[in-house]
């Protein structure tokens, strides 16, 4: 690994990484990797790399610490250390809500965009209760910046003319077995209502309430655009998972638990790897998180470098806008 450090006034992409294995995955994508960084006050250690014609600084959050208030803080300690950060990624995993209209499988990748009613990103446990338990859910979360969704169009007519670069990355990262992708027969998807039979795998579980899906005939993670719910807990119960995604109409693709920390001061795009689906059915032996964690950064770069560098030299640094925000 080269140890060189690169000017920190040229660094304009900052990547949020919640976990080591995304951490790890993120540094695979690298075109070139400059080295680490740390500062006096500053419990961040910053990686520091090269994807095309990016120079990015990437962190992670403290190992067991996760949720909205430890990625904010992470996010505020970066771009105090490297105040050239215009656009924000948060790259990782998370737990899908797959629907008879949204075909998500574990591997798939969701990312943050407009769905024309409720954004990108929403905070489902923010709100008040109300009677006969009913919620009723408050606030709203900015949106990144347009440059950012412009890219985002840019990576759709890319695939569109088939020259999408997903597949290759992903490729690649296969020769490293802890992003190794666990296979099909591993992908169990089961009734809302049927919870956990015993064992740190689903081998005990009765097949019959298992939902039969048709195999796809497509080669790889598909994508999936839409709004991601984000919230301090996580997310083990699929009763629990369907009713807040009735309350939000049935949009919502995904559950993390850290973009809504991030996205009112520090507007961002949130790529997600799906490694479950946000019940107890979820594998002790976390078979899906480094692919999944390899798919989201697979997109992540191929997202990067549909970005063209002159569009980032005009657009607000992170520091100011939250200086405006207050």
């Amino acid at each position: 690994m080269a140890t060189t450090i690169v000017n920190s006034e040229e660094i304009f992409l900052g990547i949020i990484c919640p976990l080591s294995i995304e951490v790890a995955a993120m540094l695979q994508m690298l075109d070139h990797r400059y080295g680490s960084q740390r500062f006096p006050r500053d419990a961040n250690i910053y990686h520091l790399g090269r994807i095309g014609e990016h120079h990015l600084v990437i962190a992670g959050l403290p190992h067991g610490i996760t949720g909205t208030s430890s990625a904010a803080t992470v996010a505020e300690q970066l771009w105090a250390r490297f105040p050239s950060v215009k656009a924000l990624l948060l790259v990782g995993i998370g737990g899908g809500v797959s629907t008879a209209k949204n075909d998500i499988r574990l591997g798939d990748v969701v990312i943050s965009c407009p769905d024309g009613k409720y954004g990108e990103v929403v905070q489902y446990d923010f709100g008040k209760s109300l009677s006969h338990g009913r919620f009723e859910h408050a606030g709203h979360l900015n949106s990144p910046p347009r440059e950012l969704l412009s890219a985002l169009a840019a990576v759709e007519a890319n695939r569109l003319l088939g020259s999408a670069q997903l597949l290759r990355y992903l490729s690649a990262s296969q020769s490293n077995p802890n992003f190794e992708y666990p296979g099909g027969d591993h992908d169990l998807l089961f009734e809302a209502t049927y919870d956990h039979s015993s064992g740190s795998d689903c081998k005990s579980c009765d097949k019959a309430k298992q939902i039969a899906r048709q195999p796809r005939n497509v080669k790889g993670p598909a994508l999936h655009y839409g709004t991601i719910a984000s919230g301090n807990q996580i997310m083990r119960n699929a009763k629990r998972r369907d009713s807040y995604n009735k309350g939000y109409d049935n949009r919502i693709l995904c559950f993390e638990m850290e973009a809504a920390g991030l996205m009112n001061s520090m507007p961002c795009l949130v790529i997600r790897g799906i490694s479950d689906y946000s019940d107890i059915h979820k594998r002790e032996d976390h078979a899906w998180h480094g692919y999944a964690a390899a798919a989201a950064t697979s997109f992540a770069k191929e997202y990067i470098n549909t970005i063209p560098a002159e569009s980032l030299v005009g657009m607000q640094i992170v520091a100011e806008t939250v200086a405006k925000e207050g």
